[in-house]
């Protein structure tokens, strides 16, 4: 995303001498890989209006009109608590996730 905002700035300055007929936006925004809260942030306060966007992802040169998605998944693992000492009789978090990979 930042080499996009790079090139969109970069791009923006052929029209500096120009009158346009609406505002060129460029905008970025935070936390768009986990919780998107920049975006929904820009949302519920109604900005911006726009009728077009071009989205600055990775999709190997061609044009998309849709979006990736997201998908997130958790694991939770309990263990039991021991000492180095003694490591035999606990069951470590390290243990388990091994154990969670290996299947």
């Amino acid at each position: 995303m930042k080499g996009f905002i790079a090139i969109a700035i970069e791009a923006a300055k052929h029209f500096t001498d120009q009158p346009l007929q609406q505002p060129l936006i460029i905008l970025a925004t935070a936390d768009e890989e986990s919780s998107m809260d920049g975006a929904r942030a820009l949302a519920e306060a109604g900005y911006p209006k726009a009728r077009y966007a071009v989205i600055g992802e990775p999709t190997g040169l061609k044009p998309i009109h849709m979006h990736k998605g997201m998908m997130m998944e958790g694991i939770k693992i309990t263990g039991k608590a021991g000492h180095s000492s003694d490591p035999s009789w606990a069951i470590t978090h390290w243990k388990r996730c091994i154990l969670c990979s290996a299947n």
